[in-house]
């Protein structure tokens, strides 16, 4: 667990015959020519090594004139703007990018009118499709406030954002204005735009996992939940109709690379910060006395896949949770006691377990976790790091979630 190889054979496909040079086997002790030694060293130093140090990337937000098509789209109009091989490549970029689970967003100076019209007329001749677009911002406002509209409807950070615009000044604003927000200036010439997306850190994923595919479908099941619920006056009705299935798996070592990434990627609700790395999520995950679970949810509108990773010890009569994770898209469902009570009760099994301690600390973006469990153990935290003991029955705890109108599912280990 924690390996990374590195696939030279990547380089070599891109260099064809020029990956080789006989002539520098005597000299260097390798043939590889110097043209490969240097993509190497942009793929370690831009890809391979910023994918295991640093949180990958969650959106890629693109500007439009001058950066998805050549031309001004409020001058030259639907049939002026230029689609180069440049810039199509550039947008086949950003769907395969999509395809990979990460977010795409449009923010523009434009009418939005307009940019519905370029893409519906100009369809044959663009690869991006604005129903592969997880949100956009076009209006007459400064990017900055578009990108932190984007950011709030996707549940992100600004942190986990890539701004792509052509003008060195609207990235200057943005950068001022949101210095966590990461920027790329588009190129004149796409196809250089094409290389830098190509070579982004933080846009590289090794592992395929099959939860962030979901998460453009469950973003838009999550806004026709809240428009229900903002509608109805009987959140019993409401939970009903969802017809909510939670799910919970004892030690899933399937989904170990899942449980690391949440771990690893959850900010807002992450109550304790572990960042507990793969090889630890892997020997946790064979060891009785270290529980982990993995929740997951789905209702009628969409699957969530797994959202939740529960990281415990058991100590003698105390079920130690030491670090407890749940994706935004988990939340707002009113099931957040009901998701971490089964999930502490699968932990528990047979054990006998007369308290949970929680362990907690805080960081810049975490306080819905620490308002949980303020409302769950019912008083407030007493510092900004440590633990919080609450009297557990295990029996009663979990009947009072059984006695909700969704249906469990409980898989041991």
């Amino acid at each position: 667990p924690g390996l990374r190889i590195c696939p030279l054979s990547e380089v070599g496909a891109t260099l064809g015959a020029s990956y080789f040079d006989a002539r520098m086997e005597r000299v260097a002790g390798t043939r590889l020519a110097e043209q490969a030694h240097l993509e190497a060293a942009r793929r370690f130093g831009l890809q391979w090594i910023p994918s295991v140090v640093q949180p990958r990337l969650k959106a890629v937000v693109f500007d439009l004139d001058h950066t998805l098509w050549a031309g001004i789209l409020g001058e030259d109009g639907t049939q002026g703007v230029q689609v180069t091989p440049g810039h199509a490549a550039v947008q086949q970029r950003a769907m395969d990018l999509a395809d990979q689970g990460l977010f795409i967003g449009l923010v523009s100076k434009n009418e939005d009118s307009d940019v519905a019209r370029v893409f519906a007329e100009r369809r044959a001749d663009m690869p991006l499709s604005l129903e592969r677009v997880s949100a956009r911002a076009v209006s007459w406002e400064p990017k900055a406030l578009g990108l932190q509209s984007i950011a709030s409807r996707l549940r992100i950070g600004a942190d986990a954002v890539l701004f792509v615009d052509d003008n060195p000044g609207e990235l200057a604003a943005v950068g001022g204005a949101l210095p966590d927000v990461w920027t790329l200036r588009a190129s004149e010439d796409a196809t250089e735009t094409l290389q830098a997306l190509r070579h982004f850190p933080g846009l590289l994923r090794w592992d395929a996992d099959a939860t962030d595919l979901l998460r453009g479908t469950d973003l838009a099941a999550a806004d026709v939940r809240n428009a229900q619920l903002a509608e109805t006056n009987n959140p019993t009705a409401y939970l009903t109709s969802l017809r909510v299935t939670l799910g919970v798996a004892l030690n899933p070592s399937d989904h170990e690379a899942r449980l690391h990434a949440l771990s690893n990627k959850t900010n807002q609700f992450n109550l304790a910060l572990k960042r507990f790395g793969e090889p630890e999520v892997s020997r946790r995950l064979a060891n009785a006395d270290t529980p982990t679970v993995a929740i997951w949810l789905s209702d009628r509108l969409s699957d969530s896949g797994i959202i939740g990773a529960v990281f415990t010890r058991l100590q003698g009569t105390q079920l130690v949770v030491e670090d407890l994770c749940v994706s935004c898209r988990a939340l707002g469902r009113g099931l957040d006691d009901a998701m971490i009570t089964m999930a502490l009760h699968a932990a528990i099994g047979e054990a006998t377990v007369q308290e949970v301690v929680f362990h907690h600390a805080t960081g810049p973006r975490n306080g819905p976790a620490r308002r949980w469990l303020t409302a769950f153990a019912g008083r407030p935290l007493d510092a900004e790091h440590g633990a919080m003991s609450i009297p557990w029955h295990t029996k009663e705890r979990a009947e009072s979630v059984r006695a909700l109108p969704i249906e469990i599912e409980e898989r041991g280990a």
